[in-house]
């Protein structure tokens, strides 16, 4: 077998999301947001309905193909849902509700006490009866780490209480809303979140690691604009952060040519330049791409850290031509030629 090792790229990369709540929390609705969020306005959503048909509620409202999946909920059952769904082509799979694979009937916990029953029901057997339900929940949770899809998984919470020593007494206390899965789920997902029938729609995070925070700003609904920075605009932030790094490679070059005698323009513009400068081969048309990109885009600090001479030009901000080309470093504006443009006078690209 051999390996193959590639440059670590950030691309559009399958997510797991989960998002708990008791009822009247808005689970359903805020993943069908998420995932139109993912896939687009185009995109193919897949809908598992454990909770007989309920999910069809939302039908008018959002476009999404669904999926009534009956008794036993095993994890086998779940495992064969999604697989079916991915291998569809469906860009987003959303699972309503994976509390049933370990509450649900034939979950975890009734398999737990098929096999305490046939054990002998002693106190004994009743960790070794959770061996097989166990087993089969994590290589459930093996295989949907290796889906190329989009998963998002709602689950049911309840209120949990807690036991309290005070003054030498002892008095139970609430212990807030936990999630109906297995203790580990909602942390092998890429983000998990809690949500309260007080504030519908709204995540409290359980998992949310530090590059995903801008996505998800605390306080805020979970909705289509929160996924966007996962996928396509992730993409367009490594596209141009790969533009510049590539530009500023040549900022010591350049820095030399303006700190000579002779004006940078000129040796711009100049045939042998041309050949050796790497900025030297560029067309005009190719740099005023490059130009246009940068002043929408542009937002990394180092820009404004570099030399004097590569600060801006012509101070005009009522053109956006004129916007464009003062991002260009004045050491590849060409100083003899300018194109006219009524009385404004706008440099151009050395060819």
């Amino acid at each position: 077998m051999s390996y193959q090792f590639r440059k670590a790229i950030r691309t559009n990369t399958s997510i797991l999301l989960a998002l708990a709540a008791p009822s009247g929390g808005g689970k359903t609705f805020s993943a069908l947001r998420l995932a139109r969020g993912l896939v687009g306005a185009q995109g193919r959503c897949a809908l598992i309905d454990t909770e007989a048909g309920r999910a069809l509620h939302y039908a008018d409202r959002f476009d999404f193909d669904h999926l009534d999946l009956k008794p036993p909920f095993s994890p086998e059952t779940y495992t064969g849902a999604i697989v079916a769904a991915e291998d569809q082509g469906y860009g987003v799979i959303i699972v309503d509700s994976m509390s049933h694979e370990w509450a649900g009937d034939g979950g975890c916990q009734d398999q737990h006490d098929d096999q305490h029953a046939r054990l002998g029901g002693g106190e004994n057997t009743n960790v070794l009866a959770w061996r097989e339900p166990k087993l089969a929940h994590k290589r459930m949770v093996s295989r949907l780490l290796q889906c190329r899809a989009h998963l998002l998984f709602c689950l049911r919470a309840e209120e949990k209480s807690k036991f309290v020593k005070v003054d030498g007494k002892t008095r139970i206390e609430p212990a807030g809303w936990v999630p109906i899965c297995e203790k580990s789920f909602m942390y092998e997902m890429t983000a998990s979140f809690m949500l309260h029938d007080e504030h519908p729609g709204i995540g409290v995070p359980i998992k949310l690691q530090e590059q995903h925070k801008a996505c998800f700003p605390a306080g805020e609904l979970l909705s289509e604009a929160a996924v966007p920075p996962f996928s396509a605009r992730m993409v367009r932030r490594e596209i141009l952060r790969r533009v510049a790094l590539a530009f500023l490679k040549h900022a010591p070059s350049l820095h030399r040519d303006c700190s000579a005698s002779r004006p940078a323009s000129a040796r711009l513009c100049s045939p042998a330049s041309r050949r050796t400068h790497p900025l030297g081969l560029w067309s005009s048309a190719s740099a005023s791409r490059f130009r246009t990109v940068i002043s929408r885009r542009w937002t990394c600090r180092p820009w404004r850290c570099w030399p004097a001479t590569w600060r801006r030009r012509n101070r005009s901000a009522n053109n956006l031509r004129h916007r464009a080309a003062r991002m260009v470093p004045a050491a590849v504006r060409s100083r003899q030629g300018t194109r006219s443009m009524g009385r404004r006078r706008v440099p151009s690209v050395a060819r």
